[in-house]
Parts: C-alpha cells; structure tokens; sequence
C-alpha cells in the first residue's frame, strides 16, 4: 500500500501541469504551438476547482484524481471530426490560494480563473489557432467559468462543453453569502443573448439539483441534457463525477462528437 502510494505522489509533480493529451499532436519549438493550426479542433479543458484559499489539484492524465480529465475528452484527442484533427489541451489553473480578508462578488476565484482560461485562448490564437475551432470543455468550476466566459464573450471561441457545472461549492454546506453570489452569476448567465453550449447535469449531484441548472434550457443555443437514466443507466447518471464514469463515455460520446461536428458546420454556414 506504501509503495503504491509513493509511486503515486512520485507522478503527481509531473503531471500536475499543462499540457497536450498527445504531445505528438503538438510541436516542440513552443509550448503552445499546434501543427497545421488553422485545420485542428482544439479542446481546451478545464477541471474544477477547491476552496477559495488552495490551490487547485490537476492530473490530466488521470480519471479518477481530483482535478483529472474524464476519458470521454481524453478519448477525443487524435480523433478527426468534419475533416479535422482534434487536439486536447488540459490547462492546469495556475491561481495560487487566494488570501482575502473578505469575500467579494469581485475577488472570488471564479473570476480569476476567467481571466486565465481567456488569456490562454488568446495565446493559442496568436499562434494560428482559429477562434471558430475551439471548444472550452470543462467540469464543476471548469465548465461553470467556460460557461461566464461564453455568456460574455460569445465570439471568443465556438462553444462549450460542460458537465455538472457548478459554482458556490456543496449546496448543504453554502451560507447565504455564496448562495447570493451564486445568484449573481446566474443571473448574469441568464442575461446574455446566447450561450453555444452542450451542458450535462446529474441526479444526485451535492453541487446542483437537475432543477437548479434548469435555467440553461431557456437560454437560447443551450443544449442542456438533464441525465437520470433507467436501470445500469440510473445508477451512471449519478452524482457530481457522474462523467468520469466508462458508462457515460460509452454512452454520450457520440453525442458530444456530433455537437462538435454541428457547431463546426453552423458556422461554416454563418
């Protein structure tokens, strides 16, 4: 039990990082750089997020780690979809414990992992990558900021993806002050004209009822797949990680796949 344990966090300072889920996919002369840029779909995933004052985990090469990547996306590196290959980019947030002597709707952590994930963006941009052909993708936190960031600003990227986005931390556990935050950032969710997204929810999610992420259906271009599932499928469509599971990738990744080929066409057509 030791050794694996060691061997574990002997692999932890080595993965805990940035990176591309195939490095073969991506060239050696920047750390960013894409071959044959303007022709990739490029994944960017976001995972979620701890406390407000830690740092957050990120294994990307892991499904069953805090901060991992569900194998449904890591699944889709390499893949080609509308005569593309899709490149998978696991961006490990860099926002160190964030020391406040009050909370704010201002200086949460959401609002800098914003910032961050839109300055990565930019960066793959700048290096050849067309705006049209990228996907935030992300978990908890991760999706609900990808989220924000395309209510917002809707012609930074296609779309997102996101599965049990969430914000607030533990419902049972919330005060008042991080349920009127929540609120906050609903509304401005609500506010917006359009949000291109695919959005999973669960049953038995302590972050979010299905009922408290139902206000997505009504935003306009939101697909939003509330999931509860029959018999082996009412047991997999269950709980915050519910998409970390091999059955909702045996099940949902053809659906992922074709949002991805329609909203490449869509624009196209545009």
């Amino acid at each position: 039990m030791t050794l694996v344990f060691l061997l574990l966090m002997s692999g932890c300072s080595a993965v805990k990082k940035s990176q591309f889920i195939k490095p073969s996919l991506a060239l050696n002369s920047h750390p960013l750089e894409i071959e044959n840029p303007q022709n990739k779909i490029l994944l960017i995933y976001n995972h979620g997020s701890t406390s407000e004052d830690t740092t957050d985990p990120c294994f990307p090469n892991s499904s069953f780690l805090a901060g991992g990547m569900p194998s449904v996306v890591r699944s889709l590196a390499g893949k080609k979809i509308a005569e593309k290959d899709v490149v998978v980019y696991a961006f490990c947030s860099r926002i160190k414990g964030l020391q406040k002597t009050e909370d704010t709707p201002y200086n949460l952590k959401i609002r800098y992992r914003i910032n961050e994930i839109v300055s990565v963006v930019k960066r793959f941009t700048d290096l050849g990558v067309v705006a049209d052909n990228i996907f935030l993708v992300g978990h908890s936190a991760g999706g609900w900021a990808s989220l924000m960031i395309e209510a917002s600003n809707p012609n930074l990227v296609n779309s997102v993806i996101a599965f049990s986005p969430a914000f607030s931390g533990v419902k049972s556990r919330r005060n008042q002050q991080w349920q009127q935050f929540r609120k906050d950032q609903e509304r401005e969710l609500q506010s917006a004209e359009k949000i291109d997204a695919l959005i999973y929810a669960f049953r038995r999610d302590a972050y979010n009822s299905l009922d408290d992420l139902s206000f997505f259906s009504e935003i306009s271009r939101v697909e939003y797949h509330p999931l509860s599932g029959k018999g082996d499928l009412h047991r997999c469509y269950r709980g915050h990680r519910a998409v970390f599971k091999s059955c909702f990738e045996a099940t949902q990744s053809a659906t992922i796949i074709d949002f991805i080929a329609r909203q490449l066409k869509q624009d196209i057509n545009l």
